[in-house]
């Protein structure tokens, strides 16, 4: 775990910017699985 702390705290930018693209990544899956359900049943 020790070069991912290390590029992220040399680079604070590209942290916040992967940190932004997981949660979009988090909220479109959760929406499609929702909706898959919703569709399916």
């Amino acid at each position: 775990m020790e070069p991912a702390r290390t590029v992220l705290g040399a680079r604070p930018g590209a942290a916040r910017t992967i940190t932004r693209i997981s949660g979009v990544m988090m909220i479109a899956i959760g929406g499609f699985l929702l909706l898959e359900r919703l569709a399916g049943r």
